[in-house]
């Protein structure tokens, strides 16, 4: 008897997830998969073939961003639509990626693609090609204000990544340091309004500098379970 295999048990053990959050949310939510770039294209095509039948929105990065060519193969052949970008830095990467047919949902981090400009060239870029966005936002709410004002500017939003500080089963769903900030809108019913103020809408508060010093953040690397260091 052959000992199942960690690549097996990977898969199923994620695809026991999906199937279980499905069956207890219903058809009433989509299912957004991030995969954080820790697939290979076979581990990609056997994983997004299993979760089919649980109809998610879109599987996110299954892959690093290194080949556009492996991307475009692995939507060749899957049945479940791909969320990628937020590590593509110019207009060009996404305009290679979606002439191969690599991917439905792009992904721009506007603090790395260009700002709102070029944020919005790679939404027009989308929208020419029957394609949606969704702009990368694990960040702050600075940038989500950024964002906010760059979908009520393209027709083709799909959703708004919002990184609040909780999962929200209790209601709160503050975003982290949004108390630093004026202006900025709460969700309801799954809705973020657009902030009306100049600018981008929202403003430092009085004291913000004070009340939240600078923090040098480090750099924080995954190890794979033998050690070596895996590129996230």
């Amino acid at each position: 008897m052959t000992a199942i295999s960690s690549r097996t048990r990977k898969i199923d053990d994620a695809v026991a997830v999906v199937a279980s959050l499905r069956e207890a949310l219903g058809p009433e939510v989509d299912l957004c998969i991030e995969l954080h770039r820790r697939l290979t294209v076979a581990e990609a095509i056997t994983f997004a073939r299993e979760i089919e039948p649980y109809r998610p929105m879109f599987i996110e990065d299954p892959l690093k961003p290194s080949s556009l060519d492996a991307m475009a193969w692995v939507a060749d052949h899957i049945p479940v639509p791909i969320a990628t970008g937020e590590r593509y830095f110019s207009l060009q990467m996404f305009q290679t990626l979606v002439a191969r047919r690599g991917v439905q949902f792009l992904r721009p981090s506007i603090g790395l693609c260009g700002g709102i400009t070029g944020a919005k060239k790679i939404a027009a870029l989308a929208e020419a090609n029957d394609m949606d966005i969704i702009p990368h936002n694990p960040l702050s709410p600075l940038n989500l204000a950024a964002e906010l004002q760059l979908d009520a500017n393209v027709p083709n939003v799909a959703i708004q990544e919002y990184p609040s500080s909780s999962t929200g089963i209790h209601g709160n769903t503050d975003l982290p340091a949004s108390v630093l900030f004026e202006g900025l809108p709460v969700p309801q019913n799954g809705f973020l309004s657009i902030p009306q103020g100049p600018g981008l809408g929202i403003e430092l508060r009085e004291g913000a500098f004070a009340s939240a010093p600078k923090v040098d953040r480090p750099i924080v690397v995954r190890p794979h379970y033998d050690g070596f260091i895996v590129d996230q």
